[in-house]
């Protein structure tokens, strides 16, 4: 092998390991009819996925059934693989969330929580999208 032919063989090895972020945009439920936001998942090292999430037009969770915090869920095949809270803003009316999911997620739910400690989403469901292909822009 040449050095040339090493060096392009490597440089397409790094270009396909960098996979370019999907960004989808979600839209409120009833319950928030004018909120909406953006996810971004992103394939990182060592095959997790990062899933950033960015939600505007969110009222203070209190006011969604007395509950404390919202909480984003990564689900894949009906199964939860991930959550985190969401860091509001009660004045800027906006919440962004991060979180890392073994898997790459085919479902992302937020909803509205009275513990951090809950297992599975409550039925104050904000946001409940499909993470499909189809949505990316």
């Amino acid at each position: 092998m040449t050095i040339r032919s090493s060096f392009l063989w490597f440089s397409c090895a790094l270009l396909s390991a960098c996979v370019s972020p999907s960004t989808l945009a979600i839209q409120g439920s009833s319950l928030v009819s004018g909120a909406s936001g953006e996810v971004q998942l992103e394939q990182v090292e060592g095959g997790s996925w990062m899933v950033s999430v960015a939600l505007e037009q969110l009222p203070a969770p209190e006011r969604i059934g007395g509950q404390h915090r919202y909480v984003v869920w990564a689900l894949l095949e009906g199964e939860v693989i991930a959550s985190e809270t969401v860091r509001y803003v009660e004045e800027h009316r906006a919440g962004r969330s991060m979180l890392v999911a073994p898997e790459r997620p085919d479902r992302l739910i937020v909803s509205a929580e009275r513990s951090e400690h809950e297992s599975v989403p409550s039925e104050f469901l904000l946001f409940d999208d499909a993470l499909t292909e189809a949505a990316e822009r």
